[in-house]
């Protein structure tokens, strides 16, 4: 088994969470770094999502959770049942998954989709969004991903071929190229990412044009949870006003 240092941090989405004036382009762009490395040695990591992200105490992202990882090279000479992970799913999450997973019996990871789950994994650190977030079940997901709709559905919709998209979410696109080989490598995705950084208004659109959706809803439901409260304690104030009436009534009762 590998052991790795303790990370105080956490998961990178909690590190978000925690941080949130953290430069999250640049985490993508040094989670991307890892990535190259990776696919510059043949191995697929096959299980790219948020909670497999962990930030170390200096801040930076570290890819964990090689269960679902694999050898390109060994591919070609043994059989998927001998190079076959202890993980209970051996083809990754499904929310991360791209949609050729789906189209055969034994699927493999590939580069490919982990290019796929990058595009993901990008959408959920930039602008804090689960794939398929409108699905609550994986039944519904994978529904969404044979039925070839993306991961996310851009608020501005035909952005892509009006050129109103933000640069970030065009990326995103590219990475969901159904066909895999027209996907970016991960060495592009890397180098765009680091040319544009989060100096780019473009890039900083898809976050500011999400994430205040995002507070909306956390404070409605903020609303609704002090409703809630508002009415207990009215209720409780009610029933300890009116206690003495209230044991009158209930000793009549019983007699």
């Amino acid at each position: 088994s590998l052991v790795s240092p303790w990370m105080t941090h956490g998961t990178v989405m909690e590190y978000i969470e925690d941080h949130p004036e953290v430069d999250r382009v640049l985490i993508m762009s040094e989670i991307c770094e890892g990535l190259v490395y990776l696919h510059a040695q043949d191995v697929i990591h096959g299980d790219l999502k948020g909670p497999n992200i962990f930030v170390s105490d200096r801040g930076h992202p570290v890819l964990a959770d090689f269960g679902l990882s694999r050898l390109e090279e060994l591919d070609e000479v043994f059989t998927t049942s001998s190079i076959t992970s202890s993980s209970a799913n051996p083809k990754g999450t499904t929310r991360y998954m791209a949609p050729e997973m789906f189209d055969s019996f034994s699927p493999k990871p590939s580069k490919a989709t982990d290019i796929w789950a990058l595009g993901c994994l990008m959408l959920e650190v930039i602008a804090r969004i689960l794939p398929y977030a409108n699905c609550k079940k994986d039944p519904q997901v994978i529904h969404n991903i044979i039925t070839k709709k993306p991961p996310y559905e851009s608020v501005t919709s035909g952005a892509s071929s009006s050129g109103a998209c933000p640069k970030a979410w065009e990326l995103c696109i590219n990475c969901w190229t159904l066909n895999p080989s027209s996907r970016p490598d991960v060495a592009k995705v890397k180098e765009w990412l680091s040319d544009d950084g989060d100096d780019d208004p473009d890039l900083l659109e898809l976050t500011t044009e999400v994430i205040p959706q995002r507070s909306e809803h956390k404070m409605a439901s903020d609303r609704l949870k002090d409703s809630f409260e508002a009415v207990r304690e009215a209720l409780e104030d009610s029933i300890h006003r009116h206690k003495g009436d209230l044991l009158l009534l209930a000793s009549d009762a019983i007699r």
